[in-house]
């Protein structure tokens, strides 16, 4: 970590793996070097000022990994990702859209990564162990007013709402079984 008067940097050349809790609340305005990322513990970024998170190789992000990261506005998952827990974008109020790295150098905002990962219109969904669809993360800063949830759609993740403030409207599929805990909170509009 190198203090650079009012910001705070981080190098991440060699580190494949941030535990839990490591760089929560640290004022963090920059991370660089995130390429060897594969872990991501739970609240490991969590009340940061940085504002991109590019890491081709992270495999699991932990529940509450970027909470309440208010200024982060770029994230581009990779095409390996296997496990996004609860909460891990919750309060990220500038991301206006979830993207991936489809591993031949394109990112895209649409399309199925990988047997876990689902991307529609930089909306997070992910594969249940069961083969069922979740909706996963809704972006806090998307301005669309509507969210009509994926049909076949089997379950809402909890704090999936992302405090969103844009979002008025919700329309949920018959195939909707659950909706977890807090899942729009603070999603004041709606």
């Amino acid at each position: 970590i190198v203090e650079d008067g009012p910001s705070l940097n981080a190098s991440l050349k060699s580190a494949t793996v941030i535990k839990p809790y490591a760089f929560c609340n640290s004022r963090l305005t920059n991370i660089e070097s995130t390429n060897n990322l594969v872990t991501i513990g739970k609240y490991a970024f969590q009340a940061n000022y940085f504002t991109d998170f590019i890491a081709p190789k992270v495999e699991t992000i932990g529940e509450g990994a970027f909470n309440s990261n208010q200024q982060l506005k770029t994230v581009v998952l990779s095409n390996v990702v296997r496990d996004i827990s609860f909460g891990a974008f919750n309060g990220c109020s500038s991301i206006k859209e979830f993207t991936y790295n489809d591993g031949n150098g394109s990112i895209k905002n649409n399309g199925k990564a990988n047997d876990y990962l689902l991307i529609d219109n930089g909306i997070i969904y992910n594969y249940m162990p069961n083969g069922k669809l979740q909706l996963n993360s809704y972006p806090g800063g998307k301005t669309s007013s509507k969210l009509e949830v994926l049909d076949g759609t089997y379950r809402i993740e909890m704090y999936a709402g992302n405090s969103n403030v844009y979002l008025q409207e919700i329309v949920l599929p018959d195939s909707l079984y659950s909706i977890g805990n807090f899942a729009f909170y603070q999603c004041n509009s709606l």
